[in-house]
């Protein structure tokens, strides 16, 4: 093949790229592509890092890297700069090494993390001692027992007790009238000498009514309406379409 830095050339103009593209594509700075087509290799990185320029550009341009690899490190390398710069490369480690050994000492390592240890050792045995002592139920003291005092109450209580226990019969009257499903009924109502209601009342319709004393019914159909005072259903008033009046009063109530 033609010399190195030839080939590369004349691969990269074949297939029209500029050193500005290759170097967009490769990452690698164009003073380093045009380096390795002029074999000026002396201005080229380290051996490695300038064998791996090398690698890349090549197979960027499809080409087959090792073959241009070798003859890199044979025309820009001998034997003797191999071994120097493996030297080098050895020395620069150990004094990396020995740099992070100066300032990490091994032994300050192993002390900081038995600390560590001995810290969230300790931070656990606290907490525990802690929650056993907040678990520890608190002796109840017994609650003194009362004995219950029986009171000896008199004959006189004992009859005031059972005439408040005697329930006292309801006050005032509450009525609640209805018509029956087919029946309609004319009626007039008064309440403790005052008319509450006067008109026709549609079948099953209802009505409610308080007084205190009295209260006056006059019925058109007094067979077509039911009658309930105090929650007790009283007799009818009369037979349908016969024309009743009646006045129910506090006194009379039972006899109805």
């Amino acid at each position: 093949m033609a010399g190195f830095g030839d080939a590369l050339r004349e691969e990269r103009e074949k297939q029209g790229l500029t050193l500005e593209q290759v170097e967009e594509a490769t990452k690698i700075r164009k003073i380093y592509i045009n380096a390795l087509e002029q074999e000026e290799f002396d201005i080229l990185p380290p051996r490695v890092y300038a064998s791996g320029f090398v690698k890349r550009y090549a197979t960027f341009l499809s080409l087959d890297p090792e073959p241009f690899v070798e003859e890199f490190k044979r025309l820009a390398y001998s034997d003797a700069d191999e071994d120097k710069e493996e030297e080098v490369l050895v020395q620069r480690e150990k004094e990396v090494r020995n740099r992070m050994t100066e300032r990490f000492p091994v032994r300050n390592v192993v002390i900081a993390v038995l600390f560590l240890v001995i810290v969230i050792w300790a931070g656990n045995q606290l907490v525990a001692y802690l929650a056993d002592q907040g678990t520890e139920p608190v002796p109840e003291e017994p609650a003194p027992i009362t004995q219950p005092v029986e009171e000896d109450k008199s004959p006189v209580e004992e009859e005031e007790e059972e005439e408040e226990e005697t329930p006292a019969p309801a006050e005032g009257l509450e009525m609640d009238i209805r018509t029956l499903q087919d029946q309609e009924c004319w009626l007039e109502v008064i309440v403790d000498g005052k008319q509450e209601y006067s008109g026709l009342m549609a079948r099953g319709e209802k009505k409610s009514f308080k007084a205190e004393k009295s209260i006056f019914i006059k019925a058109g159909n007094a067979g077509g309406i039911n009658i309930t005072m105090n929650g007790k259903k009283l007799p009818p008033l009369g037979e349908v379409g016969q024309v009743e009046e009646k006045e129910y009063t506090v006194e009379n109530i039972g006899d109805n």
